[in-house]
């Protein structure tokens, strides 16, 4: 605005915060609180009278010394009950398969309750919900972890998902002496041996073993065993020429994530021997 000679100026003066007592407000202040005046809700401390201890939310609030104090149950993965707080019964809001993968286990929001919902399907472990649309062996998979083993009579198993012609398995013949499906967890990227060894004393098993991502779909395989050499293989009894039908072996490594472990055999005649359904063995460990 210009001033001339006759006329007097006036003009708006924002407040010097100076000449108030303080700093400007900071950003975390709020609107029309300076920095150095308290807020309303982190004034000091309040005096208190009263004995003993009282849920407000989720904090606990005593009277020490005839000063309120306050802790923060949520802080201590707990809640508030009547005077005291208690551990969660689970954590707020998790959700979790069952170990039998036939239910999904659901927290509520405070910690206090968790409800089970059955999974006519199965439940998915990688995103903790029932599965609406499964793949057909899904339901009640077995688990195998790393360092563990099973035994398994290919017998009394249907022969539901054949193996994937790739390396090391022939590609003009169909495992057919009925094979078993197994869930392997990785949690940290592995070095892992899967082994399968004919153990069955009245029959011979020309065993076959094969790794896939999703259980039931053959494009998923990442690898896949028919045999072993001679001279890599564990198996008792006289000395083998060339490979052992009876064992195979898979050296992979495996990322953290879900796996599945497909145990099978090969039925013919050679004429001197039937090699058909039998017990066999399935190991996973971790190797170097």
């Amino acid at each position: 605005m210009a001033c001339g000679l006759l006329f007097a100026c006036s003009a708006i003066i924002e407040p010097d915060p100076s000449r108030l007592g303080g700093e400007p407000a900071g950003p975390d202040a709020g609107p029309g609180y300076d920095a150095d005046v308290p807020r309303p809700d982190a004034g000091p401390p309040r005096p208190c009278t009263s004995s003993g201890s009282r849920c407000e939310g989720e904090d606990l609030v005593s009277c020490v010394d005839g000063i309120e104090s306050r802790v923060s149950c949520t802080e201590r993965e707990s809640l508030c009950v009547e005077n005291r707080c208690e551990p969660w019964v689970c954590p707020p809001s998790s959700r979790e398969c069952t170990a039998d993968d036939r239910g999904l286990l659901v927290c509520n929001a405070r910690g206090d309750n968790q409800t089970l919902t059955p999974c006519e399907l199965g439940c998915n472990r990688e995103t903790n919900t029932c599965v609406t649309i499964a793949p057909r062996c899904t339901i009640g998979v077995p688990r195998i972890a790393v360092g563990g083993s099973a035994t398994v009579d290919l017998c009394a198993e249907t022969d539901d998902d054949t193996h994937q012609a790739g390396t090391n398995c022939p590609r003009d013949q169909r495992a057919s002496a009925g094979d078993e499906t197994f869930v392997l967890t990785i949690t940290e990227a592995t070095n892992v041996a899967i082994e399968v060894s004919d153990t069955d004393r009245d029959r011979a098993v020309d065993t076959v073993v094969y790794l896939r991502r999703t259980c039931d779909e053959q494009g998923s395989q990442l690898a896949c065993s028919d045999d072993v050499t001679c001279e890599t293989s564990t198996l008792p009894g006289p000395a083998c020429t060339g490979v052992e039908v009876r064992q195979s072996r898979i050296f992979w490594r495996l990322e953290p994530g879900t796996y599945y472990v497909v145990v099978d055999a090969f039925e013919y005649d050679t004429g001197s021997t039937r090699f058909g359904c039998g017990v066999v063995q399935l190991s996973v460990r971790a190797v170097r």
